[in-house]
């Protein structure tokens, strides 16, 4: 999971890592920059990236099942009580 993935530059170096049969998940809090992520990881069908538009209350419209690992770069100067 990478949590604020920006236009998902390292969404798609990420994708290369995990395999068909793992799953990618990414959001961030700026559609704009959502919306560039997933035009750049559509090719991979194992990506999955979405809107999360609150930084206090982390909840998706997608169930998420556990995760091996949480990727967060740059996102804690966003927030105020980390």
């Amino acid at each position: 999971m990478e949590y604020g993935c920006g236009t998902g530059i390292l969404t798609k170096q990420l994708a290369k890592k995990v395999t068909k049969k793992g799953a990618v998940y990414a959001t961030d809090f700026t559609l704009g920059k959502v919306k560039r992520a997933d035009k750049r990881t559509k090719k991979d069908k194992h990506v999955l990236v979405f809107h999360h538009p609150s930084l206090e209350h982390f909840k998706t419209r997608v169930l998420i099942p556990g995760v091996d690992a949480v990727v967060s770069v740059g996102i804690l100067s966003y927030l105020q009580k980390p």
